[in-house]
This record gives structure tokens, sequence and C-alpha cells, in this order.
């Protein structure tokens, strides 16, 4: 189905995310930090990009922000997954991210939401969705 790159510095979150992203049928590129995930971004392109916010070497906001500001990845959805900020947290607003999913999640909303961003629900230019 899609191609989704998934970061966090959370090997049991990285395992999880990946588990049911797989199982729903995506292919799922996972790392560990930001720095990591901005390469790999840029490298595969990927359809979306779900990402922790609090991470080594670059946080999900810059990596959000990052991928805004390149033309070639910029409608890419980003979606923030953490446990350190609300849905409506103004830091994720600016970077332009495409939702913000609250930890803990439950599988079927991960996958809600990771379908209707890839369906065209996550226009990077519509306002934040909440998580």
């Amino acid at each position: 189905m899609a191609l989704i790159l998934t970061a966090d510095d959370d090997p049991a979150a990285l395992e999880i995310m990946e588990r049911i992203l797989e199982r729903a049928g995506h292919q799922v590129i996972t790392v560990a930090d930001g720095e990591s995930a901005l390469r790999q971004i840029r490298e595969h392109r990927p359809d979306l990009v779900l990402t922790d916010v609090d991470m080594p070497l670059i946080n999900g906001f810059l990596l959000c922000d990052e991928v805004r500001h390149d033309a070639h990845l910029s409608l890419t959805p980003v979606i923030l997954a953490t446990g350190v900020i609300n849905p409506d947290d103004h830091r994720a607003v600016e970077v332009g991210a495409s939702a913000v999913l609250v930890k803990p999640f439950a599988g079927k909303e991960l996958l809600e939401m990771v379908e209707d961003h890839l369906a065209g629900a996550g226009d990077p230019t519509a306002p934040l969705s909440p998580g």
C-alpha cells in the first residue's frame, strides 16, 4: 500500500508502530533518531512520516519543519506521535504538522489517522487535525 517512515528513539514504540502498519499492508522504514529520519525521508520519499517529538539529534518539530521546507517533500503528511505535547500545541502548528497522535494510542487510532492522511485528509495547508 504505502511507504511510511516511523521515527522514535524508543525501540518498543518503533516495533509496535511497525507491526501495526505492516499488518495493515504498509511498507515501513524505522529509524531511531531525527537525523537518520531526515536522511531516509530524502532518500526514499515516503508517503507519510510518523515521528516522535522528543528524539536525539533532530527532534520531531525540526524534522517536520525540514520536510515542509523541502520542495520535493513539502506535501508529505507528517504525524507527530508523542506523549509530551497536546494536539493543539502551537509548535506543531508552526512547523506544519499534519496531525498530533497522543501516546499511548490504540492501534485502531493509529491506523485511522494514517489512512485519513494517506487518503488526502492530511493536506499540510489545512489546519492541524487533533489526535
